[in-house]
């Protein structure tokens, strides 16, 4: 039993998955607050690309 209370071997995937899982979190919260705001400005780059 203390073997395997003792392993750790899992434990850094498990420790990047939570990071990557809160990143992800943060990013998808940053593009909802902003991304109404940059949409108008990428729609203007995209009609003068296409003229």
């Amino acid at each position: 039993m203390r073997r395997i209370w003792e392993d750790d071997s899992g434990q850094s995937l498990s420790e990047y998955s939570i990071i990557l899982g809160i990143a992800a979190v943060i990013a998808i919260g940053a593009m909802a607050l902003i991304g109404s705001k940059l949409a108008p400005i990428f729609n203007n780059i995209a009609d003068s690309l296409s003229d």
